[in-house]
């Protein structure tokens, strides 16, 4: 999430994939899909912002459902800086308290904060608890990720563990691969999920995109240009 920038997001990948391997490769597979590609993670080394390989040399596609088409077309309109995700000051989330100021607030639930035009940045709905999520790490959504997908029943493991980034050991890894049509269900199954038990619950979703006081947007330093890029073998 701190790493995703707009090029590898699904309005525009694989069409700006860098690599002319994996674009040549992807184009036609996602012709009929809506995809974004996993590629950098970043952290702080030696106190610098730096751009590496994801955990376990997890480079992947993933292919998204529309209503997450839909918001990060609407996330990334809204600015235009090269990372997918900013902090409410209009800068890149490493350098912010994360669990402090976004996830705790997300899971706990949260009033309303409205202080003014002066501190316009701060301002945000109010928002419900996420008792599912009580005192978990935001880390548990992956975990959450993954038993929805099994929860299908019909989606292949080997699509399962291609998603999150896990390789199938023996046999059954080295012959399997995912194809399309898998693909193509966990699509269907994830817009299946947000319309029944989303939507059709009536459960609250937060307005999106919340977007910067055009000062701070305007402002912000993105971090990117000269930005070391740490690669492993």
């Amino acid at each position: 999430m701190f790493g995703l920038q707009r090029g590898y997001c699904s309005p525009y990948w694989p069409a700006s994939e860098p690599d002319s391997e994996v674009r040549e490769e992807a184009e036609p597979r996602y012709e009929g899909l809506r995809a974004m590609r996993i590629r950098y993670q970043t952290y702080m080394a030696d106190r610098k912002p730096v751009l590496a390989a994801p955990k376990y040399d997890s480079w992947r596609t993933l292919v998204i459902p529309p209503i997450l088409r839909e918001m990060h077309g609407a996330q990334l309109a809204s600015h235009a800086k090269p990372w997918a995700f900013l902090s409410v000051t209009g800068r890149p989330l490493l350098g912010t308290d994360f669990d402090r100021d976004y996830w705790y607030p997300i899971r706990d639930g949260a009033q309303e904060r409205n202080s003014g035009p002066r501190y316009a940045r701060w301002a945000r709905p109010e928002m419900p608890a996420v008792p599912e999520m009580a005192g978990e790490d935001i880390y548990r959504l992956r975990h959450w990720a993954k038993a929805k997908l099994d929860e299908a029943g019909d989606i292949p493991r080997v699509a399962v563990e291609a998603r999150m980034g896990h390789e199938l050991p023996g046999v059954e890894g080295t012959y399997s691969e995912v194809t399309v049509a898998m693909e193509e269900r966990i699509v269907e199954y994830l817009q299946g999920v947000w319309e029944k038990e989303v939507v059709g619950t009536g459960l609250w979703t937060p307005p999106f995109p919340m977007a910067l006081p055009d000062d701070l947007a305007n402002a912000a330093s993105p971090l990117v240009s000269g930005l070391p890029v740490l690669e492993y073998e």
